[in-house]
């Protein structure tokens, strides 16, 4: 899939949401990302008409958006059941703290996901069972080696067997994705060998990161047979947010400032 928007698979009714915000409308309601003048209640309304016109285009509901802050950084995990629905009447407002959550066809309409500014949201669903896990992942967490742990969460919860974990990658940084120095949060040498690559530039020297490319080595690692990867690059892409754009002396651009959102869910039957 390249197109950055929605994916379905008709037989579960399972779909991915991989959206730009500059498309659809920034993906949160905090101050940086959003006119400095508006307050607090207008950025919060104005954040779920977006979320609330995003469900009724792409089919779930727009109130039922659950995001993780991912405080442990262990590989826990979240179930968002009926329980955590009802006590939770707006999930971009629930504070979860998991780095890992998990939906099911229990649930229908209930999205799991996150707001992202470069970093990709990894999503991987048992077909057969009606289980899908979803978790941000950040260079220091594919370092940590999460996304091997989102399909673990699943064999543990549902006894998931590999053939059976589909896999995706949302949008991310694409090659030009780079550092002047050879990041710290890089400790698996191992992992990061060939993936990270010293190269010269204009007489500047640079390591340039291929994040698509350690996430694949990791699914080869955890047996992850099917995924695929979105080849959206949030750099470039003019739907999309990117702080790494933001931020770059030779990219610096304040439109490039903002959330985009990524995530899972199920339909109704019938949809």
């Amino acid at each position: 899939m390249n197109n950055g928007v929605i994916s379905r698979r008709k037989a579960t009714n399972y779909g991915i949401i991989d959206v730009g915000g500059i498309e659809y409308g920034t993906m949160s309601a905090a101050a940086l990302y959003n006119p400095r003048k508006m307050t607090l209640e207008k950025r919060e309304k104005a954040f779920l008409k977006r979320r609330i016109n995003l469900g009724e285009k792409f089919g779930f509901n727009g109130y039922m958006m659950f995001t993780s802050r991912q405080q442990d950084k262990n590989g826990s995990y979240k179930i968002i059941d009926e329980d955590v629905i009802k006590s939770n009447p707006d999930g971009c407002k629930t504070d979860i703290k998991e780095d890992i959550l998990i939906v099911t066809t229990e649930t229908p309409e209930v999205v799991i996901g996150h707001a992202t500014f470069d970093y990709p949201v990894i999503m991987m669903t048992d077909i057969k069972k009606g289980f899908t896990a979803v978790a941000h992942c950040t260079p220091e967490l594919i370092d940590s080696k999460l996304p091997m742990m989102i399909a673990d969460s699943l064999l543990t919860v549902c006894g998931s067997r590999d053939q059976d974990i589909y896999a995706y990658v949302s949008a991310t940084l694409g090659p030009d994705f780079s550092t002047n120095k050879y990041p710290i949060w890089a400790k698996d040498k191992e992992l990061w060998e060939n993936v990270i690559t010293n190269e010269s530039l204009n007489d500047k020297n640079l390591f340039k990161i291929n994040l698509r490319k350690a996430i694949a080595k990791q699914f080869e690692e955890r047996n992850v047979l099917y995924y695929s990867m979105n080849d959206v690059d949030t750099i470039t892409d003019s739907r999309y947010f990117s702080r790494y754009a933001s931020n770059s002396k030779e990219l610096k651009s304040q439109k490039k400032l903002g959330c985009n959102f990524a995530g899972a869910y199920y339909k109704k039957l019938g949809r």
